[in-house]
């Protein structure tokens, strides 16, 4: 299992153009997220794509609705970003 930060990557929830999403579990207490996992290759290969992906960070970290999932954290390591969301089951 990967680990990023605090979180150990569990499972696969889903996977898409730019990157995957996985279920994660917050150390030491367990507490269950999602985290969407973003190529930076891919993202930063294009401006414009760039642009789309830090007016989304920018939106979703500002909003705080219970029909719209909530963003608790963003990471960054050398190859990928990730967003840690809220988990949501089913």
């Amino acid at each position: 299992m990967k680990k990023v930060g605090n979180y150990l990557m569990v499972s696969e929830l889903g996977k898409g153009q730019f990157g995957t999403v996985f279920k994660a579990t917050k150390q030491p207490d367990n507490e269950v997220y999602a985290i969407k996992t973003v190529l930076k290759s891919k993202v930063n290969s294009n401006s414009k794509l760039r642009k789309l992906f830090d007016t989304e960070l920018a939106i979703m970290s500002k909003i705080h609705h219970p029909n719209i999932l909530h963003l608790f954290e963003y990471l960054e390591t050398a190859n990928n970003y990730y967003l840690v969301l809220q988990y949501c089951n089913g």
